[in-house]
């Protein structure tokens, strides 16, 4: 087995795999994807086609908690074109999050019951995309 050692290369290769179950599960409900017409341009990592609509999105992927059991995902803010930023933890839990409601450059997730996160409404929750916007 070979490991890795170059950490910029392991962290290019876990954002991969999160898009790419991001596309999966884009694709299993419908919608089309469109993956290489951007290169993570203005923090757009995809862009997908709900309904008549071109909705640009950032994927972000965590696969380690840290020690009080959240995940944390970084430079979300900075973002000036995407609409929306998926959040993928563990490779199982999508956070489909309107960048509106993202307010600093730090996103927490936590997982546990214990934890508080005001991010839980939008676990899963894939029907924004047809929605588009948050009230």
């Amino acid at each position: 087995m070979i490991k890795l050692k170059n950490k910029k290369y392991q962290e290019k290769q876990k954002h991969e795999a999160g898009k790419h179950l991001v596309i999966a599960k884009l694709l299993s409900l419908g919608h089309s994807v469109f993956n290489n017409v951007v290169n993570s341009i203005d923090g757009i990592d995809l862009v997908v086609k709900v309904s008549k609509r071109f909705i640009p999105i950032q994927i972000r992927t965590s696969s380690k908690p840290s020690t009080n059991g959240s995940y944390s995902f970084w430079g979300s803010k900075h973002t000036t074109k995407s609409k929306f930023i998926i959040c993928v933890v563990k490779g199982k839990d999508f956070y489909i999050i309107p960048k509106q409601k993202v307010t600093c450059s730090h996103i927490q997730i936590y997982t546990k019951d214990w934890g508080h996160s005001k991010y839980m409404k939008y676990r899963n929750n894939w029907d924004l995309l047809k929605r588009g916007r948050v009230r």
